[in-house]
């Protein structure tokens, strides 16, 4: 089984100000490590799922260079950065069987996340 967990920042439990999303900000770092926690918690989930799965992770945030990859489950294989084929969704294609979205929130005028994106 091959799985892709796409982790956007805005939408990752304990985020609660724009700051932690930007990596220009003081707290950003703490962002980053969250992503990379939540990231870690989806990767563990997919392999006690299905030990054998092949995972594959799309950093979703803005370079795309927000996970830490020291930190990364070493399981999964990820894929980072700018340029690249699908944006978010990069990893994708037609043998995966499932798609994870981690830290993605939802796009209207109701959203109260504290940090909002569009795609």
């Amino acid at each position: 089984m091959k799985a892709l967990i796409s982790v956007d920042l805005e939408g990752i439990s304990g985020i609660v100000h724009p700051t932690e999303t930007n990596p220009d900000r003081y707290d950003y770092e703490r962002g980053r490590a969250l992503m990379t926690a939540e990231a870690n918690a989806a990767i563990a989930g997919v392999f006690d799922a299905e030990p054998d799965a092949v995972v594959w992770v799309a950093d979703a945030h803005g370079t795309f260079r927000n996970l830490l990859p020291e930190d990364l489950d070493r399981r999964a294989h990820l894929v980072r950065g700018k340029p690249r084929p699908l944006g978010m969704l990069a990893g994708l294609d037609e043998p995966t069987d499932a798609a994870l979205f981690v830290g993605y929130q939802r796009l209207d005028s109701r959203n109260s996340s504290p940090a909002r994106v569009s795609m």
